[in-house]
């Protein structure tokens, strides 16, 4: 009786390397329709709630633009007042090149 021959594995595979960006495509637009698919149905108040959240932990406490030089005052251990005058005056120069504007 006759031997089967075992066939030999070749060790080249075919060229899977667009596999791995297609795989990230496919991924990145499943999360951009499960986003849309959640933004779509809003509820009014929930949308109010999550805006005023969203704009009081933004527009408080100090942000890097509110200090006129790389390290904050040692006035203050926070140098929270330091950086209120320093909004007030930049306000101040705004509302005098404003109305500057309005009766030129």
């Amino acid at each position: 009786m006759a031997r089967k021959k075992k066939k030999k594995h070749e060790d080249e595979h075919v060229d899977e390397s667009w596999l791995v960006p297609y795989a990230d495509i496919l991924t990145l637009l499943l999360a951009l329709f499960i986003v849309l698919y959640a933004s779509s149905s809003i509820d009014a108040a929930k949308f109010q709630m999550l805006s005023k959240s969203f704009n009081e932990v933004f527009t408080g406490g100090t942000g890097v633009l509110d200090y006129s030089s790389v390290t904050p005052p040692e006035n203050n251990s926070d140098g929270i007042d330091e950086v209120k005058k320093e909004k007030e005056e930049k306000e101040k120069e705004k509302n005098k090149k404003e109305r500057k504007r309005k009766s030129s």
